[in-house]
């Protein structure tokens, strides 16, 4: 609570916005829809509904609750491990082992960013369409070819 909550709000309002919500009491949460909508609706949506009565707990439940729960990042660490530490190296102390782990990521997520392709639009205006390229007949004969107009193309200004 003390590390999740939102900034600027005492411990003290949290705990009694809990015991609001703890108890099912005050206007909102006392009701049944809101005592159903607790097994049946989606957390994030109960609290977007149900939870203004409480606005502090309301954003530490949906600060929570929009967390991503993947353990892909642990297993990826453990990967590399398991990458490391072989029958060779199984004498390497933890840190040596840690700094390891530590560089070799750094090094495959740094030729992981150099390998992006660059995905720019392509403008129309600068196409050549008097290139030979964009002249060609590229289907095969009797192979139906496909003409668009304006009207089936939205254009970006």
């Amino acid at each position: 609570m003390e590390k999740m909550g939102p900034a600027g709000t005492s411990q003290i309002d949290l705990f009694r916005e809990l015991q609001v919500f703890s108890n099912a009491q005050g206007e909102t949460f006392s009701r049944l829809v809101a005592k159903d909508g607790r097994t049946t609706m989606m957390p994030d949506h109960w609290w977007n509904f149900f939870g203004p009565e409480t606005p502090n707990i309301q954003k530490l439940a949906i600060r929570i609750l929009s967390q991503p729960c993947s353990a892909s990042g642990c297993e990826r660490n453990w990967s590399m491990f398991e990458h490391i530490h072989s029958k060779r190296r199984n004498r390497l102390s933890v840190e040596k082992m840690n700094d390891l782990v530590f560089v070799h990521y750094n090094l495959r997520l740094r030729m992981r960013k150099n390998a992006i392709v660059d995905m720019s639009p392509i403008i129309l205006d600068e196409v050549d369409l008097e290139a030979e390229w964009a002249n060609e007949n590229q289907t095969a004969p009797g192979t139906p070819t496909t003409v668009f107009s304006d009207d089936d193309i939205d254009w970006i200004d």
